[in-house]
């Protein structure tokens, strides 16, 4: 019986991300994503590879938390809303800065750049 802790858990994720990055590249049609709620880690970088990334315009979407980014940066995982302001994680900052490439919004439109 093999017994997976937290170590093991945190490979088998490391193992699913960098399988979904392969196999996001390596498909020879055109791939997509839509991040419908909180897009974040390794989750984020995977889904960073489509051809095209979409988010519903409540969501958010980051390779890192708040609180990951105010630890490191300041050693005060309480100046996360601070790291927020400068992460810039929401639907409409990534859809400003040419992250994603379209914002889908409630009513069903879809506002692309």
């Amino acid at each position: 019986m093999i017994h997976i802790g937290p170590a093991g858990s945190g490979m088998l994720v490391a193992w699913a991300v960098s399988a979904s990055i392969s196999s996001f590249i390596a498909y020879p049609g055109p791939t997509i994503s839509v991040v419908i709620g909180e897009g974040g880690s390794g989750g984020a970088l995977a889904l960073g590879v489509c051809d095209r990334v979409y988010m519903m315009e409540n969501s958010v979407y980051s390779v890192i938390s708040p609180e990951g980014c105010a630890a490191i940066l300041w050693g005060d995982r309480s100046r996360a809303e601070e790291a927020a302001d400068a992460l810039r994680p929401t639907a409409s900052d990534l859809w400003e800065l040419g992250i994603v490439d379209g914002l889908i919004l409630p009513n069903g439109q879809q506002a692309a750049a």
